[in-house]
């Protein structure tokens, strides 16, 4: 109800009132004099209303008011979107492209129903997913007219009144698809881009490697959905931009074989899926590295060494899950394959029997790839060593010795620590004490042996017992005696003290013999104590290597030449007996005769031979032999003349 007009009628005279609202007719109202106007009551419609009073008095005088009446509308509209025959998804209404058309305007979707406490004076919508716009903002709107691309767009509906007031939206999905002629097609990566096999990167298990993806011929240009899925792992959605390629996959795979899976989806729903294999191998062998071998000592009396610490082998892969076995082969045996983590270590202290055990790690990576070593453990018993073989040599030119390193014994079994002891013919004991890293034996070095044979003793000793063995080196001295002597030496026949002349020749005798001296000293007589053909250490420049000059012995001979008989008439040519195998001087021989020439009266050439033996018999045989020439010269030759 609107407040009334008043009117202040002091002459309580007579009046008349009306009202106009807006352009409806006009409306006249009772009064009573001395009453109050009535106030207007009525409905207004929503919106601005404009009220016109007028009041004319008896004098027929007018008076006017004016009002507005404003009636708001602040009651949204309500606007309700089509239910599809989709049980599981009722907002989604689907339409088929007829051809091969990338747009398609959809027929037979149903249209929103709507109402407000007023009028609902417009109806728009917009447009989002495969399709994106707007309506006219104007009017009644509604899909059923407008252009669709190929896929899913979403049609958000509201209603407008006459006040402004909008509705809540409520939405549609319109799904255009090309299933008879689709202009979508997928191509997958092929060869090497399908089947990829790539390597471990140095030192890890896996590798960086970029899968190719899909190629996608998108002719329509039609929103898709792609993803992927990588053995069991989630799937994983690409983002994507229509018009552009499908990023590749670029990260990490450890080795081994990886199945990817590409899911592409079209606009229209259809489903594309692509295949690839990514192959990681690994070519790395893993690293393993035993211990150093090591020998030991058996018990003391035992067969075995007890309580030998076995270190265990260094390993690594690029890969985790190796698995490390052993086995043990030789003197003692074993195997090792059963710890549940797969590494299998020698147990240590064990107890190892006399003589070699080898010790063969493997190791086995997650790829197949073996890699071994070994390592041995040795158990000894006491020493056991075998001298080199005896040496027999001369002495060294100029020397009475023989200077050489005789070597040293090899040691065939024994654990370290070894005391070798060895003693040179007669001398003092020499003592090293072995080790691991300095084991043994110890070198004699050169060494003068002297004339004769002298043995060499070693002696191994360690805490399982001892062994020995002998080494002679025999040095001969072959080396013969040296001296000088003189090339030459002359010496007259004996000198005739007397002749007598005989006159009367002795015609039986040719030539005449004259008979100067019976008989003529056609010789040279060297007497038992002339020293001439001796030798004299000094002067005859005596030399040995290992004796001294007084035991030197003088061996000589003598070699007589022929001479001319001077007694017969044929002078035929006779040759005194050489004077053979001696030794000493030749003074205490005796006297000896050199006889000359006392036919022809020419030189007569007599030949001595002298070699030296020395203490120790050389030579033997084959010696060097220096002879001097004695040259015997004839008398005068005395004739008789007429």
């Amino acid at each position: 109800m609107m407040q009334r007009a008043t009117a202040d009628n002091f002459c309580v005279e007579v009046f008349s009132v009306s009202y106009q609202i807006d352009a409806d007719p006009v409306v006249s109202v009772p009064v009573v004099v001395g009453s109050p106007i009535p106030p207007i009551s009525r409905r207004f419609t929503v919106g601005l209303h404009t009220i016109t009073w007028t009041i004319v008095n008896a004098s027929g005088t007018p008076y006017t008011c004016t009002q507005t009446v404003t009636v708001t509308d602040s009651q949204l509209p309500t606007i309700t979107c089509p239910v599809s025959s989709n049980v599981t998804d009722p907002d989604l209404f689907e339409d088929f492209v007829s051809g091969n058309g990338c747009i398609w305007i959809p027929v037979g979707i149903p249209n929103p129903t709507f109402g407000d406490n007023c009028t609902v004076v417009a109806v728009t919508y917009t447009l989002s997913g495969a399709t994106v716009g707007v309506s006219p903002a104007t009017g009644f709107n509604y899909v059923s007219g407008a252009t669709l691309n190929l896929g899913i767009t979403t049609v958000t509906y509201t209603a407008h009144d006459a006040a402004g007031n909008s509705s809540a939206p409520c939405a549609i999905r319109v799904w255009i698809k090309n299933i008879a002629n689709p202009r979508f097609t997928v191509t997958c990566p092929a060869g090497t881009d399908k089947d990829i096999v790539v390597s471990a990167e140095t030192g890890v298990c896996d590798a960086a490697v970029t899968v190719p993806s899909p190629v996608i011929d998108n002719f329509c240009v039609e929103v898709f959905s792609v993803s992927y899925q990588i053995d069991a792992d989630p799937v994983v959605s690409v983002p994507v931009v229509v018009g552009s390629p499908i990023p590749p996959i670029s990260r990490r795979f450890t080795v081994g074989l990886h199945n990817i899976t590409w899911t592409i989806i079209s606009a229209s729903g259809t489903p594309y899926t692509c295949i690839q294999k990514v192959t990681v191998t690994d070519m790395q062998l893993p690293s393993l590295t035993c211990p150093a071998s090591k020998i030991v000592a058996a018990d003391n009396g035992k067969s075995f060494a007890s309580n030998v610490q076995v270190l265990p082998p260094t390993y690594s892969d690029n890969c985790p899950n190796a698995v490390l076995t052993w086995i043990m082969t030789g003197e003692t045996t074993g195997t090792g394959t059963g710890d549940p983590s797969g590494i299998n270590i020698v147990p240590s202290p064990n107890t190892f029997n006399v003589g070699v055990t080898t010790i063969r790690y493997t190791l086995t990576d997650v790829s197949n790839n073996p890699v071994t070593c070994s390592f041995t453990i040795t158990v000894t018993s006491q020493p056991d060593i075998t001298c080199l073989l005896d040496i027999v040599h001369d002495t060294d030119p100029g020397e009475c010795n023989y200077t050489v390193n005789p070597g040293a014994p090899v040691l065939n079994d024994g654990a370290q620590p070894i005391d070798w002891t060895y003693t040179i013919g007669g001398g003092l004991p020499v003592t090293f004490v072995g080790s691991i890293g300095n084991p043994g034996p110890p070198d004699i070095g050169d060494y003068d042996f002297p004339v004769g044979i002298t043995t060499i003793t070693w002696t191994a000793t360690n805490s399982s017992g001892s062994d020995q063995c002998t080494q002679t080196v025999t040095v001969a001295d072959n080396e013969p005696p040296t001296f000088t002597t003189a090339n030459t030496v002359s010496y007259c026949v004996e000198n005739i003290q007397n002749a007598v002349y005989n006159p009367t020749p002795n015609l039986s005798i040719t030539p005449e013999y004259d008979d100067l001296t019976t008989p003529r000293p056609e010789y040279y007589r060297l007497t038992a104590t002339s020293k001439l053909l001796d030798l004299d250490p000094v002067a005859n420049n005596f030399n040995d290597n290992c004796c001294a000059d007084n035991l030197l012995i003088i061996h000589w001979e003598i070699i007589f030449a022929s001479t001319p008989n001077p007694a017969t008439a044929a002078h035929e040519l006779v040759t005194k007996p050489a004077i053979l195998g001696q030794t000493g001087q030749p003074s205490a021989y005796g006297d000896i005769d050199f006889p000359g020439d006392g036919v022809n009266f020419t030189d007569i050439i007599h030949q001595i031979n002298y070699w030296l033996e020395d203490c120790n018999g050389n030579p033997a045989s084959n010696p060097v032999i220096h002879t001097v020439n004695i040259i015997i010269k004839p008398r005068p030759n005395v004739v008789k003349v007429p």
